[in-house]
C-alpha cells in the first residue's frame, strides 16, 4: 500500500524532534539506516540505545506484522509505534501485544506507543502544527525524560533547588562528583571549603530524589541529566541566547523561562518563580565555589 501523506508526515517528524533537542548536546544523535522500518537512531549518553520505530495510519492489516517486527528486534532498545487512534487500532494492538504478554513480557516496556488524533489532515498547515506540538510533547515526555534523563520529574528539580541551607551547596556538590568525583564527606568539605554537617545533609537529599548512589559516590543517569541541564542552561545564558529547545526542557521541568537571556540583579535569589531561583542559586554557585558549570570539562566516571 502507498504511504499516505499522515503516514509520512508522523514518522519525518518524529526523527525531527529528536535530533533538534540532541542540539542542546544533552544526549547524541545518529540516524541509522535500518530499512526494515519507517525510522531509526541511535541516541547516545552514557550507553547507546538503538530506536526504532514504525507508524500504521489507514492500513491495520499491517500492524500485527509492525508490532512483531519491532518487538522481535534485538538491537534496539527504544521501540516506537506511531499509530492512529481508533477502537480498531486500539483493539488490534492489544491482540498482538497481548501474546506477547505471555511470552516475552520484558520487551514489552520497551514498546513506547504515540496515538496521534483520528482524524488528522495532513494537507492542511494548522493540523500539522497541532499534531507536531503533540507528538514533541509526547517524545519529550516518554523517550526524553523517562529514559534518556533517567526518569527526571519537575519534582526532583523542586526539592533540587530546596532553599533551605547554604544557597547554591546542591549545585556544588552534583558538579564536584560529576566532574572530580566523591571520597568521603572530610575530603569534599575540605574541597568546598563547607563544614561537614550541610554536606552531609545535602547529599542525603540528592540521593533520596535518586541523583546519586552507593555511598555518596556515583551520580544516577538522572543526575548527570539535571547537572548537564543546568550547565547548558548556564552556557545559553551566557552567549544570551536561550534556544527554544532548552526552554522547553525547562519548562517540562516546571521551571517556565521568564525574563529570557537576562535576571534582574536585584531579585532575591529565593524567588516564588522557580527559574529565577535556579539562575540566582546556579550564579551564587558558580561564583561561591568557582565551578566549571557550563565548560567543556572531563566527567568523571
Amino acid at each position: 500500500m502507498a504511504e499516505g501523506p499522515e503516514h509520512a508526515f508522523l514518522k519525518e517528524k518524529f526523527i525531527e524532534v529528536l535530533y533538534d533537542f540532541s542540539q542542546l548536546k544533552l544526549y547524541g544523535f545518529k540516524e541509522t539506516e535500518r530499512k526494515k522500518f519507517d525510522f531509526s537512531c541511535t541516541l547516545t549518553r552514557d550507553w547507546s540505545r538503538p530506536l526504532v520505530g514504525q507508524t500504521v495510519w489507514k492500513n491495520t492489516k499491517g500492524m500485527d506484522k509492525d508490532i512483531r517486527l519491532l518487538i522481535s528486534d534485538k538491537e534496539s532498545e527504544i521501540k516506537a509505534y506511531l499509530a492512529r487512534d481508533t477502537i480498531e487500532h486500539r483493539l488490534l494492538l492489544e491482540e498482538v501485544v497481548s501474546d506477547f504478554r505471555k511470552v516475552t513480557p520484558k520487551q514489552l516496556f520497551k514498546l513506547k506507543v504515540f496515538w496521534i488524533t483520528q482524524d488528522f489532515d495532513a494537507d492542511e498547515v494548522a493540523q500539522r502544527n497541532l499534531v507536531f506540538d503533540n507528538l514533541r510533547n509526547l517524545i519529550v515526555k516518554d523517550i526524553l525524560f523517562n529514559v534518556v534523563f533517567g526518569n527526571l520529574l519537575p519534582q526532583d528539580l523542586e526539592l533540587f533547588l530546596d532553599v533551605s541551607g547554604i544557597v547554591g551547596l546542591n549545585i556544588a556538590l552534583l558538579c564536584e562528583i560529576a566532574t572530580n568525583g566523591f571520597f568521603n564527606i572530610p575530603d569534599m568539605s575540605k574541597r568546598l571549603h563547607t563544614s561537614k554537617g550541610p554536606i552531609r545533609e545535602k547529599l542525603i537529599l540528592l540521593k533520596s530524589r535518586e541523583l546519586l548512589k552507593g555511598d555518596f559516590n556515583e551520580i544516577t543517569p538522572k543526575g548527570r541529566a539535571l547537572f548537564d541541564i543546568i550547565g547548558r542552561l548556564r552556557q545559553e545564558l551566557q552567549a544570551e541566547n536561550l534556544s527554544p529547545e532548552l526552554q522547553y526542557i525547562l519548562t517540562k521541568l516546571g521551571c517556565e523561562v521568564v525574563g529570557r537571556t537576562k535576571v534582574e540583579a536585584n531579585k532575591e535569589v529565593f524567588s516564588e518563580n522557580p527559574y529565577i531561583t535556579l539562575v540566582k542559586t546556579m550564579d551564587y554557585a558558580v561564583g561561591h565555589w568557582e565551578l566549571p558549570l557550563g565548560r567543556n570539562v572531563p566527567i568523571h566516571l
